[in-house]
C-alpha cells in the first residue's frame, strides 16, 4: 500500500504559490487552483489532510476568479491512502468523526458546483481512487503505478457513497469484479473500463491537465456545472440522505474482529 521514495513535482515558477496547511499547497494560475497534496511520503490521508481539502474546497467555491480546480500529488504517489498507522489505533469515537469528515469531502467533490480534475502523478490505491473518481475528469502517469480500491484485500469493505460512485465511473460489472477482487489496475487497465480517462508520461501530466481543464472552461460555466449535478443528481441525494449510515457501516467493519485481524496485520507489516 505504501512506497519510499518519490520526487516532488517542479511547477512553473509563474505561477503565485502558497502554503495553506501543511498538507495541502494551493497555487492559482490563472481561472484554475491547483491543490497539490503535500505530507511526505506518500500523502497519506488522515484528518488534517480532509480537514485541509474542505477549508480549501471551501475557500475555493466562493472565490469567483477561480473557475475550475486540479487535485495533485507528487512524483510516484497522488495518495497512497488512508493513513492506516495513525488511524487504526484510534478509539471507535475518533474513527466516527474520521469517516465522517472523510465523507462529507468525498460529497464535497462530488457534487461540487466548479470542474475538478485529477492530475495523477503516480500510485494512487485504495484511499487515493477515492479522492480522484470524485472528480470529473482523470489524467493518470504512464509508468508501473497502480490505483483501485483494494478495500476487500484490507478487511474493509466499499461504503455506500464510495461504491455507488464506483458503480457509476466503471459500470455495474466491471465495479463488481474490481471491488470483490480488490484489484489495482495499471494505467492502461484503468483506462480501459473507464477509471481513467487519459495516461501521459510523468512530467506532462499537469501540464495536460491544466490544458484539457482550459478546453472544457471555454463553455458556460454555470450551465457546464447545472449539468454536471442535473446528471448526478439521484447520486448526490442517495448520499445525502444517507451519509451517517455510511459513517456506521464502516466503522462496524473496522471494529469487527475480521477488520481488526487483518487491519492489524496491515499495521505490523507497514511497520517493519
Amino acid at each position: 500500500m505504501y512506497c519510499s521514495k518519490f520526487q516532488d513535482l517542479e511547477f512553473n515558477l509563474s505561477v503565485k504559490e502558497r502554503v495553506v496547511e501543511s498538507t495541502i499547497i494551493q497555487q492559482i494560475d490563472g481561472n484554475i487552483a491547483i491543490l497539490k497534496l503535500n505530507r511526505p511520503k506518500v500523502n497519506a490521508i488522515n484528518e488534517q489532510m480532509v480537514d485541509d481539502l474542505l477549508l480549501n474546497l471551501s475557500e475555493l467555491k466562493k472565490n469567483n476568479n477561480i473557475n475550475g480546480i486540479i487535485l495533485t500529488g507528487n512524483n510516484g504517489f497522488f495518495s497512497a491512502g488512508l493513513d492506516v498507522l495513525e488511524l487504526f489505533p484510534q478509539s471507535k469515537t475518533d474513527l466516527i468523526q474520521f469517516w465522517s469528515k472523510f465523507n462529507k469531502l468525498l460529497l464535497e467533490l462530488f457534487s461540487f458546483p466548479k470542474l475538478i480534475f485529477s492530475a495523477i502523478t503516480g500510485h494512487s490505491p485504495a484511499g487515493g481512487t477515492v479522492l480522484s473518481i470524485m472528480t470529473d475528469y482523470r489524467v493518470m502517469a504512464e509508468g508501473n503505478y497502480k490505483m483501485g480500491l483494494n478495500e476487500v484485500a484490507v478487511g474493509l469493505i466499499l461504503p455506500g457513497a464510495i461504491g455507488g460512485v464506483y458503480q457509476y465511473i466503471l459500470g455495474t460489472r466491471n465495479a463488481e469484479i474490481f471491488g470483490l477482487t480488490g484489484k489495482l489496475a495499471t494505467p492502461n487497465e484503468a483506462l480501459k473500463v473507464g477509471l481513467i480517462d487519459e495516461i501521459q508520461p510523468l512530467e506532462n501530466v499537469l501540464e495536460v491537465t491544466k490544458f484539457k481543464l482550459q478546453e472544457w472552461l471555454k463553455l458556460p460555466s454555470y450551465q457546464q456545472g447545472l449539468t454536471k449535478l442535473k446528471l448526478r443528481e439521484n447520486l448526490i441525494q442517495k448520499i445525502t440522505e444517507n451519509q451517517e449510515n455510511y459513517t456506521n457501516e464502516i466503522v462496524d467493519i473496522w471494529f469487527s474482529e475480521p477488520g481488526q485481524h487483518i487491519l492489524g496485520g496491515l499495521v505490523n507489516r507497514l511497520k517493519k
